[in-house]
């Protein structure tokens, strides 16, 4: 999503996010168990796929109930900066880490 004032990008907050995937596993698995399943194996072959239609729900009814919370955050810290080459002048080895 891009802010319209200042142009930055912005993403939903992790935790929102998980917040969201653990409740929907959650009330997936809680409506496997009160239909009577009770096999830990037949309670995870179809309180998954439960929770995975109860989260695809929850992503579309969610934000009417519980506004997301959206945080800038910078690209450059989703890349993992794997380019061969190193600066000239830099205190930083090939891997990454800082030389003493």
């Amino acid at each position: 999503m891009l802010a319209v004032r200042c142009c930055t990008v912005l993403h939903v907050s992790p935790t929102y996010g998980r917040a969201l995937v653990l409740l929907s596993a959650l009330v997936g698995f809680v409506l496997t168990w009160g239909v009577g399943v009770r096999d830990v194996v037949r309670l995870s072959l179809f309180g998954l796929p439960l929770a995975f239609l109860v989260g695809t729900v929850m992503i579309r009814v969610a934000p009417h109930l519980v506004a997301p919370v959206f945080v800038p955050r910078d690209e450059a810290i989703t890349t993992l900066g794997l380019s061969s080459e190193t600066e000239e002048g830099s205190d930083r080895d090939p891997s990454g880490f800082k030389m003493n």
